[in-house]
């Protein structure tokens, strides 16, 4: 009888950490939280690809590394930017590749457009409609990758991150099929936090120490710069937002503190004073936490 609770206890742990399915969308922190969570469950993370249906319908839990997504695209712009030996920031061609697209890749071509993260911020707020340079700076951020601004989708380069965010790993019906499941977000800025407490609700034992590789920016745009991105961002905030509405660590209503993202984004325009600016964005917040409209 001695080995039956042991034997037991096993069983229900395997059943709790078999199913958890962990979205890591790149430069939220995600590297950093699945390592530390891997320590006491068993993940099936999902890098680099749409998440598939059935991966979906399989997990009992679902985690999905999040940030403000104008914040992750500088910070996915500074990180594959070539330079020294960082061999991340070329372009890989693989052979099926290379026969179906050629040996085009859309990342040399935005680099040798936007050298910086203001460059390309510049390129995506110009009204300029015949310069190649920002057509291809506003593909990185569009949902159909350019396909309908070029008339062809763009071909990225293997390792980038700036097209690839939350539209691109729950795009299609995969948001919808989270409804009723048992979602949970790690926030870049509380990496750690809500990794810790992921655990801590399934009462399995945390880690003493965190990975540490992870750090944050500072990746500071002006504010007109900040404007241009998450207006071409709009349906990355939608996506965020249903994602947080879903998730078990998000209560989004007035009395509970929530991430900026959380909220409906008011479409901000570009060429507006900077009080005006700032006033315009409160403004919109307040009225998301009140229930109206922005």
């Amino acid at each position: 009888m001695r080995f039956l609770a042991p034997l037991a206890l096993g069983l229900a742990a395997a059943a709790t950490t078999n199913s958890v399915l962990f979205v890591h969308v790149g430069k939220t922190c995600g590297g950093s939280a699945v390592a530390y969570l891997r320590r006491a469950v068993n993940v099936t993370e999902v890098h680099l690809r749409p998440v598939k249906r059935e991966e979906v319908e399989r997990a009992s839990h679902i985690i999905v590394s999040v940030r403000d997504p104008t914040e992750r695209v500088v910070s996915a712009f500074e990180w594959h930017r070539p330079g020294g030996d960082r061999t991340y920031g070329r372009c890989f061609h693989r052979k099926r590749d290379v026969e179906r697209y050629g040996n085009s890749c859309a990342d040399d071509e935005l680099y040798k457009c936007a050298a910086t993260a203001d460059a390309f911020a510049d390129l995506v707020a110009s009204r300029n409609s015949t310069d190649r340079c920002a057509r291809v700076a506003k593909a990185f951020l569009a949902p159909d990758a350019g396909a309908r601004l070029l008339g062809e989708p763009l071909h990225f380069a293997r390792l980038s991150h700036i097209n690839r965010g939350f539209a691109f790993y729950l795009g299609g019906d995969t948001l919808d099929r989270l409804k009723g499941r048992r979602v949970w977000v790690v926030e870049a800025s509380a990496c750690e936090r809500d990794a810790r407490a992921f655990l801590a609700g399934l009462s399995l034992h945390q880690g003493p120490t965190f990975p540490t590789s992870h750090r944050q920016g500072p990746h500071a745009l002006s504010y007109r710069r900040r404007a241009a991105i998450m207006d071409a961002l709009a349906h990355e905030y939608r996506t965020l937002q249903a994602l947080a509405a879903r998730a078990e660590n998000y209560a989004l209503d007035a009395r509970r503190r929530a991430p900026a993202w959380a909220f409906a984004q008011r479409v901000l325009v570009r060429r507006v004073r900077k009080e005006e600016w700032e006033n315009s964005v409160v403004r919109a917040r307040v009225r998301s936490k009140k229930g109206g409209h922005p």
